[in-house]
């Protein structure tokens, strides 16, 4: 929807308790909204780090061969169920990785998408805790200006534009085998 405007179906998603269905690295660039008076963009979809098909190893194989080197990166999205009331292992795996592999990656260019706002939109203490607890066990902060409620409507996202951040300045890290090692040992920690 953030690229089409609507659910075209170019970005796949699992509705199974099986691994993900994102196995490579896909990216499709556009305009915004699918509105070319608004940004362009670029997004790639990643296969899931804690997908149980696809080991860490082969995931950082991937990510690789499907993002070239030198490829800059505006903002970095993690997307949590506003019906997720505890910090999961999966989503703190997932924002630890974000962290360690993207390089230069700061407050004002890493966002939180909540989906299904349209069945329950989340409370400001809701939020406020959530956003405490990614620091806390992930060390990775998200201004709560930075947080989208996403309704499943591209009108929910439109916020989310305005704020877009153009000024690439991460790129995935050139000694990711190194950060698995980093992030293994932190995950020991908050466990």
């Amino acid at each position: 929807m953030l690229l089409d405007g609507k659910n075209s179906g170019r970005f796949k998603s699992s509705d199974s308790t099986a691994g993900g269905e994102t196995k490579k690295v896909t990216s499709h660039k556009g305009s915004a909204l699918g509105d070319s008076k608004k940004a362009k963009v670029q997004i790639f979809d990643v296969p899931g780090l804690t997908d149980p098909d696809l080991p860490i190893d082969l995931w950082i194989d991937e990510i690789r061969s499907g993002v070239e080197a030198d490829q800059q990166i505006d903002m970095a999205i993690m997307v949590l169920k506003a019906t997720d009331y505890r910090m999961t292992m999966e989503q703190i795996i997932s924002a630890k990785a974000m962290k360690q592999f993207l390089d230069n990656l700061k407050p004002k260019s890493t966002f939180i998408c909540f989906t299904f706002c349209d069945k329950e939109m989340p409370k400001e203490k809701f939020v406020k805790d959530k956003l405490a607890a990614i620091k806390r066990y992930c060390d990775l902060e998200v201004p709560a200006e930075n947080v989208i409620f996403f309704e499943n409507t591209a009108k929910s996202l439109l916020s989310f534009i305005d704020k877009f951040v153009q000024t690439p300045t991460m790129k995935f890290g050139e000694d990711l085998i190194d950060r698995i090692k980093d992030l293994g040992e932190g995950l020991v920690e908050a466990a």
